[in-house]
């Protein structure tokens, strides 16, 4: 597939540290030349790493990021035992986004560059998503922003004929649902654009919310927002309840979307400021994957943190594939 790098085997391997003790996981994961052969594996959830989209304001020249593959070696050197099975996970690849840029350098203007970017980043996560979907399996995205979300949900409403719920575990709205606020007073028609059903926000900052935004929510059926300093003095338990409520709203049916910048120590937003832990996150994930999830999305990735968040990322995919015992 064009624009789309397979993980190789061999890929995987060089990323193994075979001189420490027990089974890695990475000798399990499943990898495949094609998208034809999606259906012919057992994996459960599938792995795939995404870019940004760009927008008139980004550095095309500085726009080049494999955040996938930073953050593969420590969920690949994870113990392989009766809790984290490998064979469940099929780590697909990575969009090849230099390819892309370097069939961007025909084009003059940095407004068709943009705009040829982000048409085939849409265009190859629309065709990924609808081959994940299709085969029956759960797609975990790595990376990019809250616009790739709407490419997933579009390639769903394609596939399933149905728009999807959503959950945003984030500081911030990211539907710009001030421009639909004149709308509000008939219907919520407009979230159908977006190929949404019903969309929550959890941990939404009061700093990070206009009283647009706040008059909207109170108007919509079909948004549903808890903020983060309502969690504040709440024990861990008293956090659960407050997120199974915004599960909940979504009848348990859903899409979830884990913004980085929510979470302390994981974002330059977050890392002297106000954010949930990496042990609340574990334990939402803990509680979200006994629902019927319908993909993953964690975007927000610093790229000037990498290093001290991989470990923190190979837990939280972990955790969400993670077998019951």
């Amino acid at each position: 597939m064009k624009y789309f790098n397979f993980t190789q085997s061999s890929d995987i391997v060089k990323q193994i540290d075979f001189s420490t003790k027990g089974e890695k996981f990475g000798k399990k994961v499943v990898c495949i030349k094609d998208l034809d052969q999606l259906k012919s594996t057992d994996a459960n959830f599938v792995l795939v790493g995404i870019p940004s989209l760009l927008s008139s304001k980004d550095d095309l020249g500085i726009k080049i990021s494999e955040v996938y593959q930073e953050f593969l070696k420590p969920l690949l050197n994870i113990q392989n035992n009766q809790y984290n099975r490998g064979a469940n996970l099929l780590v697909l690849g990575h969009i090849d986004t230099m390819l892309i840029f370097n069939e961007l350098s025909e084009l003059n203007s940095n407004s068709e560059k943009i705009e040829k970017f982000n048409d085939i980043v849409n265009g190859v996560i629309f065709k990924i998503i609808q081959a994940i979907i299709s085969s029956g399996k759960t797609p975990i995205a790595i990376g990019g922003c809250h616009s790739d979300t709407l490419s997933i949900l579009k390639a769903m409403k394609a596939l399933q004929h149905t728009h999807t719920n959503l959950l945003d575990l984030s500081t911030e709205v990211n539907l710009e649902i001030e421009k639909n606020a004149i709308n509000f007073h008939q219907d919520d028609s407009w979230l159908e654009t977006l190929n949404i059903n019903k969309y929550g926000v959890f941990g939404l900052h009061k700093n990070y919310v206009s009283q647009k935004e706040l008059e909207v929510m109170n108007l919509s059926k079909k948004l549903n927002f808890h903020f983060f300093e309502d969690c504040l003095h709440l024990t861990t338990l008293d956090k659960c309840v407050k997120f199974k409520n915004a599960v909940d709203f979504h009848l348990g049916k859903l899409g979830f979307r884990l913004d980085l910048n929510s979470v302390l120590g994981m974002s330059s937003k977050c890392e002297s400021s106000s954010g949930f832990s990496v042990r609340d996150i574990r334990t939402f994930i803990k509680m979200i994957r006994k629902e019927n999830i319908q993909f993953l999305h964690i975007c927000g990735i610093d790229s000037t943190k990498n290093e001290s968040i991989s470990n923190s990322l190979s837990y939280i995919i972990s955790d969400f594939i993670r077998v019951d015992v």
